[in-house]
């Protein structure tokens, strides 16, 4: 009976994708059919990887997340949960696609020399970071801190953990910037290059390549809004490979996850099956995954505030949900370890079946405000957020994207309609 179930979840999920797929090549889209694959991609497609693997191998050593993905309550929710989001999105997303503001970015002519020059400063930050660290020669190992042992309390990981984090980021969004600003010769390209692989090979991680082929698509996906989407599709589907292979040489030369199966490392890294179902069984179970109801929301709007001004604000939810995996509570955080969550695994562990609602109302709110906004950065702070939020937790990219797209809202937006206003 699951099985049959499951069988008809990844059916009816499937026509939404083709109806998604549909509106975005004949680019008469909105932001939420891209949303609509996105989910497919890491919510639905799982379920028939599931199939051809064995699932009780991802629960070795959490035995909750064992116990999650083999109770039949939660895969039942879980089906229920594919099939509410997938027509949620795409049937909003249908209705949306025609008032969608077609925001037409123009390049400037001709940049500022300085502004030019600032740009690619603040692409090579990281190099500056390099010279000023507590010890520099490390950096020249590739991903040194997956590749050597070290002391969390010393200095160098500390500087790395704390500080470097942000000057990657900075040359990351400059990265795109340049890219977006400056039309394309060898000199652009090349320095794009080696910009971006500095900032990878200092960052020490693969997320922020996958970060990098999302925001470069972006940015064409902007640039394109007018014509067929095809010649995106391909690029993306070239970046794609790009990363797979990185991924591949990176488990090899870091030998992070070279001991897991292909199954393991799909479900940790290319999936958010096992993290939504770890949360529904959560609530099916006592719900003791988090300390109180909307814990981490509460985190997710007040992260700015330090720690030491409220001993007992909550943490970030992978936290809490990592935890959970292994020992069915969260009263001790797991070092060292953390599973990737999502919108949906967050909302649903703080509300349960409200959770799922109220997720989906979020994002179509944020998408509704973003893309009938003519104002161009809060359109595409809003697109990138909700896209982002679907793969990722409420993490430090994510957190920026959103209190950046707050301060269009509340500001950018203000201004604007006080000018249309006074032209009357």
């Amino acid at each position: 009976m699951l099985l049959f179930f499951t069988l008809i979840t990844i059916i009816i999920d499937l026509f939404y994708l083709f109806v998604s797929l549909k509106a975005v090549l004949k680019n008469r889209y909105s932001i939420l059919h891209l949303c609509s694959i996105l989910f497919f991609i890491i919510q639905v497609l799982p379920l028939v990887v599931d199939m051809f693997n064995d699932v009780n191998s991802l629960g070795t050593h959490t035995k909750y997340l064992y116990n999650a993905l083999t109770d039949e309550n939660t895969a039942y929710l879980y089906n229920l949960f594919a099939i509410f989001v997938m027509v949620g999105l795409t049937s909003t997303a249908q209705k949306f696609a025609h008032k969608r503001v077609n925001i037409m970015f123009q390049r400037t002519k001709a940049i500022n020399s300085f502004c030019r020059l600032c740009i690619v400063l603040l692409m090579f930050a990281p190099v500056a970071a390099v010279i000023l660290a507590p010890t520099p020669e490390i950096y020249t190992n590739f991903s040194y801190f997956y590749t050597h042992s070290y002391n969390p309390l010393a200095v160098e990981y500390l500087y790395h953990r704390l500080v470097m984090p942000y000057i990657i980021y900075l040359s990351f969004l400059s990265i795109l910037v340049y890219y977006y600003l400056i039309k394309g010769s060898t000199s652009k390209n090349i320095i794009m290059l080696l910009s971006s692989v500095i900032c990878i090979w200092i960052d020490g991680k693969r997320g922020l390549l996958a970060f990098l082929i999302v925001g470069i698509l972006l940015v064409d996906f902007i640039k394109n809004q007018t014509q067929s989407n095809w010649k995106l599709v391909k690029k993306g589907a070239l970046l794609s490979c790009v990363f797979i292979a990185y991924f591949a040489v990176y488990s090899m030369f870091t030998t992070k996850n070279t001991d897991d199966s292909f199954y393991e490392t799909y479900d940790a890294y290319f999936s958010r099956e096992s993290e939504v179902k770890l949360s529904i069984y959560s609530r099916l179970n006592g719900a003791d995954m988090l300390p109180y109801d909307g814990a981490t929301l509460l985190y997710d709007i007040t992260c700015y505030i330090p720690r030491f001004l409220w001993e007992d604000k909550p943490y970030g939810f992978f936290n809490y949900l990592t935890a959970y995996a292994y020992n069915g509570h969260a009263e001790t955080f797991m070092e060292g370890s953390n599973f990737q969550v999502n919108i949906w695994s967050e909302y649903i562990a703080n509300f349960g079946l409200l959770g799922c609602i109220l997720s989906l109302l979020f994002i179509i709110g944020i998408v509704r405000v973003s893309e009938r906004s003519n104002v161009a950065m809060l359109n595409i702070s809003g697109s990138v957020f909700v896209l982002i939020y679907l793969f990722f937790g409420f993490e430090l990219i994510v957190m920026v994207l959103f209190y950046a797209w707050l301060y269009f809202f509340v500001f950018k937006r203000k201004s604007s309609l006080h000018r249309t206003r006074t032209t009357y």
